[in-house]
């Protein structure tokens, strides 16, 4: 695989999602045509907090081992590894819109079916205006 032609990786992320985005976590994420695939270093809400050592090794290990993979092998991959939660195939997005703007309204916002909103902030703004034509959401 090739980055930002296969797939796309964003080292440093912040996903709030949950009960009225009262759930943030921050970690990682990788975006290929099929899958947004989720590595939450930590997960935060109203009462507690949870910390996945390793979490951001694990993605930058991954990100690494990558091009010697195809998409397919890859996706599997990461399909094996992640919990249901953090794995959204794009697919199913009944909303999916990224915003190039700057601070907050510059966000990654999606929605499936069943489950809660998400939006997903990474920097920076070129980053998120490369990941639109990646998805071919310029009109």
């Amino acid at each position: 695989m090739i980055e930002k032609q296969d797939y796309y990786f964003a080292q440093k992320a912040d996903i709030a999602g949950g009960v009225a985005y009262s759930q943030v976590v921050k970690g990682s994420v990788f975006f290929t045509k099929n899958y947004i695939f989720e590595i939450p270093s930590m997960k935060s809400s109203f009462r507690k907090i949870a910390i996945t050592k390793g979490a951001l090794e694990w993605a930058i290990e991954m990100n690494s081992l990558a091009a010697d993979m195809t998409v397919e092998e890859f996706e599997k991959a990461m399909l094996e590894a992640l919990e249901d939660e953090n794995v959204i195939t794009v697919a199913d997005c009944e909303k999916f819109n990224i915003q190039g703007g700057w601070w907050i309204f510059g966000q990654i916002r999606l929605k499936v079916k069943g489950r809660s909103p998400r939006a997903i902030s990474v920097q920076p703004k070129a980053f998120r205006l490369e990941l639109r034509k990646f998805y071919n959401l310029d009109s």
